[in-house]
């Protein structure tokens, strides 16, 4: 990595090189994300490639607890909220923040669903926090929430569709 950072010193690098060439190999899926959007990505994989680089970001196998936090479903929970709280607002409303999308690794998450299955003990103290980052992600908009929870169950304006 020192290497590589090394190299960055002096002329301004193309964002396709930052991609492929440091942020993508030495997994900061943020910074992809991040790059995904101010590089206006738009290639016929764009809605694939950064919903995989959410889950990837989202994935408790990347996170590193320096704190020294025992890493649990709950504490997993927790870590992943607050990287959409942090990273969302930064990236809301572009493409690269696919709120339907993480709205529903979140909930899978706390449901003991993703990546892995196993229940998320404390999910219910932890309730509130899948809903708070959302809200953070979005600026605390409501209605973009709702939208998204809308098209996860399949739904228009709260009416079933058939």
């Amino acid at each position: 990595l020192e290497a590589a950072i090394a190299t960055l010193g002096g002329d301004l690098v193309p964002l396709a090189e930052l991609y492929n060439h440091f942020a993508s190999p030495f997994e900061m899926w943020d910074l992809c994300l991040e790059i995904m959007e101010f590089g206006n990505y738009t290639e016929q994989d764009a809605d694939e490639r950064i919903a995989g680089l959410w889950d990837k970001y989202l994935d408790p196998s990347s996170f590193v607890m320096v704190d020294g936090t025992p890493l649990t479903p709950s504490t997993a929970l927790k870590e992943a909220t607050r990287r959409v709280s942090d990273l969302g607002p930064r990236l809301y409303p572009g493409r690269a923040f696919p709120l339907a999308h993480v709205a529903l690794r979140l909930e899978m998450m706390q449901g003991g669903l993703w990546p892995q299955q196993g229940p998320c003990k404390g999910a219910s103290q932890a309730a509130g926090l899948v809903a708070m980052a959302l809200m953070r992600a979005t600026h605390e908009s409501a209605d973009r929430c709702l939208e998204a929870y809308d098209f996860l169950l399949g739904t228009q304006g709260g009416q079933a569709m058939h």
